[in-house]
């Protein structure tokens, strides 16, 4: 994972394998950011027993929220 001083890039970048686009990430109040993801990206960002995603939020210090289309998955 490649940091960036940028919230933004450095949590599209945490989100690897995933491809995300660092203007799909929306900060929230809170220390929590909405990322918006194609459906075909959902699996890589979440991986395989959820790995990829707590290991996101473990590195990052954020409560990451996943959100393909209308629909919001919270873990």
């Amino acid at each position: 994972m490649q940091w960036s001083e940028v919230p933004e890039v450095y949590l599209a970048n945490a989100l690897s394998p995933a491809r995300v686009n660092p203007t799909d990430v929306k900060l929230l109040e809170g220390g929590a950011a909405q990322v918006s993801l194609n459906p075909d990206q959902m699996g890589k960002a979440y991986g395989r027993g959820l790995v990829n995603l707590k290991l996101a939020r473990q590195l990052t210090g954020w409560d990451i929220k996943l959100v393909s289309g209308s629909v919001v998955c919270n873990v």
